[in-house]
């Protein structure tokens, strides 16, 4: 979010343009109609704002001043937001210039604009120059705000994230790790922070992915677990977050041969798609075929439930295709045949043609294993 400037309060009767006019008067109200729509993404209009204001500032306290390192900062963050990231990088440069000159080269908001200037050299591929700046960040975090400071994790995750595009696996891994303890630190101090919570199941999510990577699936298991009961702590037990989380998790608990561990995490995962259940239909009994029908009258809620509806079953499908290869490690033909079936019953439920190549490899999958459970039934005589 934009940073703060200081004014007085709101005022609903004066005129935007008037208000510009005079912007050292309305310094908070400006800002709050800048940031308002900012949320709205009306990227021109608010950074015509914070524009305005950068010369205000400039007119009246000189180059050399926080509030015109604010207006540059935020002017960078609607750059960033549009996704014009050449234009944020300049804006943000320029913002940790006038931040040093003004108050300080080991002030915080110095590394908060670090920061952004390294997340831009990230999203232009300048993994070099990303890297230097977050550890520009980071040393002025750690003698402004202590070592385990928390915000101090986010710079190691961001250095951590820089590694991994250099595949750099073994820095990585520390970077994340450093951030971990620093999280666990403050996560004792404040149990009940959220965005702590959040931030430490971002970083074992990140340390989940570099042990996977080298083929440490046990320790992935671990930290992925760990993320997970934090997750559904922030986000609810059905997010979309948490589920990719618990699939990653299930994969590292088949890759690790554990395949209760797996087949535990699939059924998870399954169990959070609201009523559908792992039988092909839906829990209320109608077929997949029903679900379709009168969707050309629905009304907007009902279309929305119906897009939902067939987003969750086509996710089922694919869970269920990922359990049938678990049982087929256990070599329980009959239970990964009952799998793909139910899978099978999902997708044909779907309808349109752009799920015929998928029921066409279940069909397939299902005649192969169906023939090795028939021949393994045999009877020798």
């Amino acid at each position: 979010a934009p940073a703060g400037a200081p004014g007085g309060s709101a005022s609903a009767v004066k005129d935007e343009d008037e208000m510009l006019r005079d912007a050292e008067a309305y310094l908070s109200e400006l800002h709050e109609i800048a940031a308002g729509n900012l949320k709205e993404q009306n990227y021109e209009r608010s950074l015509r704002i914070f524009a305005a204001l950068l010369r205000s500032h400039r007119i009246h306290h000189g180059e050399l001043h926080p509030l015109v390192g604010t207006a540059l900062h935020n002017m960078g963050v609607v750059y960033l937001r549009a996704e014009c990231h050449s234009d944020a990088l300049d804006c943000f440069g320029r913002a940790v210039r006038v931040r040093k000159g003004a108050i300080g080269r080991d002030h915080p908001d110095v590394a908060v604009s670090l920061v952004k200037v390294g997340i831009c050299h990230l999203l232009l591929r300048s993994y070099d120059s990303a890297l230097l700046t977050f550890r520009e960040a980071l040393s002025v975090r750690r003698h402004a705000l202590g070592h385990l400071h928390p915000s101090t994790a986010r710079v190691y995750n961001n250095i951590g994230c820089v590694h991994v595009e250099f595949a750099e696996m073994r820095q990585a891994r520390r970077a994340f790790e450093a951030a971990l303890d620093v999280q666990r630190n403050a996560m004792c101090e404040d149990p009940g922070n959220r965005a702590l919570m959040f931030g430490a199941a971002t970083t074992l999510c990140n340390l989940g992915y570099l042990y996977r990577h080298r083929e440490m699936y046990g320790k992935a298991a671990l930290v992925l677990n760990e993320a997970v009961s934090l997750q559904e702590v922030v986000l609810g037990p059905s997010h979309s977050t948490v589920l990719a989380t618990l699939d990653s998790l299930a994969d590292a608990h088949f890759q690790n041969d554990d395949c209760a561990g797996a087949i535990k995490s699939y059924e998870s995962i399954l169990g959070r798609f609201g009523n559908l259940d792992s039988s092909g239909g839906s829990a209320d009994g109608r077929e997949g075929q029903e679900q379709q029908q009168g969707s050309a009258d629905d009304d907007g809620g009902d279309g929305e439930a119906l897009v939902l509806r067939r987003r969750r079953s086509r996710a089922a499908a694919m869970v269920l295709y990922k359990m049938s290869r678990v049982h087929l490690r256990q070599n329980d033909l009959e239970a990964a045949l009952n799998k793909l079936r139910a899978a099978l019953g999902h997708v044909r439920g779907l309808g349109g043609n752009n799920v015929e190549a998928l029921e066409a490899k279940l069909e397939a999958d299902i005649t192969r294993i169906a023939e090795r459970h028939e021949s393994s039934q045999l009877e020798w005589v």
